[in-house]
């Protein structure tokens, strides 16, 4: 794979996803919950990449909502 997967950091679930197909990589996404005093915060709907593992032939894009805006 030569994406380099550091640039798909933080950014939103969407625009990495756009990425990936367009580069043809395969991907699996796997989301990801707050800590629990996080939970009754309302979130913005945005969905950011938190982290990507390289597994034998795809990525796994660990994501979360972004709760911080």
């Amino acid at each position: 794979m030569s994406l380099q997967k550091e640039k798909l950091l933080a950014s939103q679930l969407g625009d990495a996803l756009e990425i990936l197909a367009k580069n043809e990589i395969k991907y699996k996404l796997k989301e990801t919950k707050p800590p629990l005093k996080n939970i009754k915060k309302s979130n913005s709907k945005h969905k950011r990449v938190i982290r990507i593992k390289e597994k034998a032939d795809f990525l796994e894009i660990i994501w979360s909502f972004q709760y911080n805006r």
